[in-house]
């Protein structure tokens, strides 16, 4: 019965859209059931995963093809599917109520449930081909959740969005194509198979799909634009959970071949870049959302990070790992609670404008609260999640300093400036929407009564789940550490005993690591007072420097050309079939020349050999010629 629960924890979430009714809130409540069942088989995995199992089950193939589906759940997939259904049920929680004023409700949820079982399919997929496939339905499907209000910025948004995931899901057909067409399988085990030769092009292949969907600079385009047009619970999902599957696709994928220092090293700069350039673009933002979307960018940076650590120390590399894998996990659930909580004020005052807030602390307190726990979180406070994670990743890149990289001594500071950054961000976030004085309400009764209203039920629990994971995995960061992550790294060369033996009593709270917190809290404190007095928060850099604006004209130059290209296509087919009407014409009239004309009288038109008409004499000899051709004369 065990080896079944994958198969049943992907299927009941697409078993739940034929019952969802038409109305909102029933239509919540059953995709809320429908997640919980999904968690509770999730959970029901965890003590053959535990034992060192891994829970498979195969699907024949399909369509008279060797290929089939293949669910199996190992202790990365099951902690990824975990984090998933965890984030998923707290936001169609908060969905119940959030969507219950939107239009089209019912169509949100058929959505809502497709990306949710993509998201767990490809998180407990076997092999490559299911990977794929389910990657490609959470993209496909959570493109409908980011058009949902149907504006024309929302679906400008999804353009992008769906240019870059069809992009994106090429390049992963491609990877696994050739992967199959070289080693005859779609195994994760045929990736240490293949032809040397061909292995760069694969993981470039495998890179360019994942990245996409991670967010990771450059490909990070539609980050900004689609989170601040969809609603709130799909951006908690989108940025908490979706963004995952590109930094775990990579994991999946890497799986043995993390033992490269010289890719190790270039990952570890583009992971500091992405982290760079997410909070420094995030700290200029007015809209709460798409200023928490470019931290989603950043925060994948800390990952990207782990990762690229990883592959650089080779054996010794678990730290990083461990690192990688905590932070993906602590970042699911900071960063969708960031969302809930900016989705229940827009909720309330229609607006996300941070600068035109304030003063919310006081009239939505449980908003303020989680909002503040959501913010220590991902600041790296202690006694908060994201402080374990971010002092794994900052130990590894000390111990790789200490290894000898070449300009790693600057990654660290590199590092803990971006850390300082996004400790300003929140700072920042918090203090403009839920302290000081704020809008005056008392002008407009009907707004002052509507943001003074209390959240539902449903809402509440749903924020409450992930603040109380965050100060749960905070107070007891070893607890990961000692439970979970040994279960993660059984599948990297890395040296097990090792990690087994320090990390599982790894102590959080020494003066030096709460030290080295302390500073990037400061740092971040002075950057705020500086970037608020200064007016550095309101720069507007010329947007011919942006990303964006260059990845839009190069979009104009290839539409442009390729509008040319088919104008003159279609000219030149044009000039050919003038000339080939000419010539059939010159042709009609030269037969005409040619061809007997019998005349009008009854005797010329009596049919006998001497008078037939010229066309019979034609049709013979091309039949005489291609029996000549092609009729096998003089062959034994």
């Amino acid at each position: 019965m065990g080896a079944i629960l994958p198969l049943l924890a992907v299927t009941g979430p697409l078993v739940a859209i034929g019952l969802l009714p038409p109305r909102a809130r029933q239509a919540g409540r059953v995709a809320t059931g429908a997640c919980g069942l999904t968690l509770f088989l999730i959970v029901a995995m965890y003590p053959s995963i535990a034992r060192g199992l891994e829970v498979r089950w195969s699907v024949p193939g399909m369509a008279g093809t060797p290929l089939g589906l293949s669910f199996g759940a190992d202790g990365l997939g099951w902690l990824v599917a975990l984090v998933a259904a965890i984030v998923w049920l707290a936001a169609t929680l908060f969905a119940v109520e959030y969507v219950d004023h939107e239009a089209h409700a019912r169509r949100y949820y058929v959505f809502w449930l497709l990306s949710f079982a993509g998201m767990v399919g490809l998180a407990l997929a076997g092999d490559l081909l299911t990977l794929f496939l389910f990657f490609e339905l959470m993209s496909l499907s959570s493109y409908g959740l980011v058009v949902h209000t149907q504006t024309g910025e929302a679906h400008r948004a999804g353009s992008l969005y769906l240019y870059l995931a069809v992009i994106g899901g090429l390049a992963l057909l491609t990877a696994v194509g050739l992967v199959f067409g070289s080693t005859g399988s779609v195994s994760f085990a045929s990736l240490a198979t293949l032809p040397p030769a061909l292995r760069p092009a694969v993981i470039a292949l495998f890179l360019l799909g994942f990245g996409l969907k991670a967010g990771i600079v450059p490909l990070h385009l539609w980050l900004p634009e689609a989170h601040p047009v969809a609603p709130s619970p799909a951006s908690a999902v989108l940025s908490g959970v979706m963004i995952k599957a590109g930094a775990y696709g990579i994991l999946r994928v890497a799986g043995q071949s993390l033992a490269s220092p010289g890719l190790g090293y270039v990952v570890i700069w583009l992971g500091l870049i992405t982290m760079a350039v997410g909070v420094s673009l995030a700290l200029l933002q007015a809209n709460g959302k798409r200023l928490l979307a470019y931290h989603s960018v950043s925060q994948m940076g800390y990952i990207v990070l782990g990762i690229g650590l990883t592959a650089y120390l080779g054996a010794k590399g678990s730290m990083g790992l461990a690192g990688a894998v905590y932070h993906l996990v602590n970042h699911a659930l900071f960063k969708a609670l960031l969302f809930l909580a900016v989705g229940a004020v827009y909720l309330r005052t229609r607006e996300l404008n941070i600068y035109r807030l304030g003063g919310l602390g006081r009239v939505m307190p449980l908003v303020g609260g989680v909002a503040l726990i959501a913010s220590l979180g991902i600041s790296g406070f202690p006694g908060f999640n994201g402080y374990a994670s971010k002092t794994l990743l900052h130990h590894a890149l000390e111990k790789a300093v200490q290894h000898g990289g070449a300009g790693l001594f600057l990654a660290e500071r590199l590092f803990v400036l971006v850390s300082a950054g996004t400790a300003c961000s929140f700072l920042k976030l918090f203090s403009f929407v839920f302290l000081g004085r704020g809008r005056d309400w008392t002008g407009d009764p009907v707004a002052m009564e509507e943001v003074r209203r209390p959240l539902g039920r449903e809402s509440s629990v749903g924020m409450g789940i992930l603040a109380a994971l965050i100060l749960a995995l905070g107070l007891r960061p070893g607890w990961l550490l000692e439970r979970l992550l040994p279960l993660v790294w059984r599948a990297f060369p890395v040296d097990t005993a090792w990690a087994d033996g320090h990390l599982s009593h790894l102590s959080f709270f020494n003066r030096t690591d709460l030290t080295a917190a302390g500073i990037c809290l400061v740092l971040g404190g002075l950057l705020f007072v500086a970037g608020n007095r200064t007016g550095l928060f309101h720069l507007h850099l010329p947007r011919a420097l942006s990303l964006g604006w260059l990845a839009e004209q190069a979009g104009m130059g290839v539409a442009a050309a390729w509008n040319r290209l088919y104008e003159l296509t279609v000219q030149a087919g044009a000039w050919i079939g003038r000339r080939l009407a000419r010539v059939l014409r010159q042709a009609v009239v030269a037969v005409r020349r040619v061809d007997h004309n019998p005349g009008d009288s009854g005797l010329f038109r009596e049919m006998t050999v001497i008078n037939l008409n010229f066309d019979v004499y034609l049709l013979a000899a091309i039949l005489a010629l291609l029996l000549l051709l092609y009729l096998p004369f003089g062959r034994a």
